[in-house]
Order: C-alpha cells, then sequence, then structure tokens
C-alpha cells in the first residue's frame, strides 16, 4: 500500500484536525516542490484505488 513518505504525507496534510498547506508540509518534510508532489499525485493515486474510486 503507501510507503511510509506517502503514508507521512497523506496524514499531516489531510487527516490531522487543523487544515495545513502543502508548502508546510513540504518544508517539514525537506522535499522539493516537484517532490512534494510527484509523492502527493503517487499516494492519491493508491489511496483511491484502495478505496475502489478508480
Amino acid at each position: 500500500m503507501l510507503n511510509l513518505d506517502e503514508r507521512f504525507l497523506i496524514e499531516n496534510r489531510y487527516l490531522n484536525q487543523s487544515p495545513v498547506d502543502d508548502m508546510i508540509v513540504c518544508d517539514e518534510l525537506g522535499w522539493s516542490k516537484r517532490t512534494y508532489y510527484r509523492i502527493k499525485k503517487r499516494a492519491l493515486y493508491k489511496l483511491a484505488m484502495a478505496l475502489n474510486l478508480i
């Protein structure tokens, strides 16, 4: 399913009580914008597949 980076991104971006901006999570992880969005896209795709949305 999700690897550790993907899981951390999903948990911190979408499952926290307070909304967090993409760039805050990106900075926390020390990733470039390009890397962040590449991992985010892959994580959301895997999540959608697991939920049978696609």
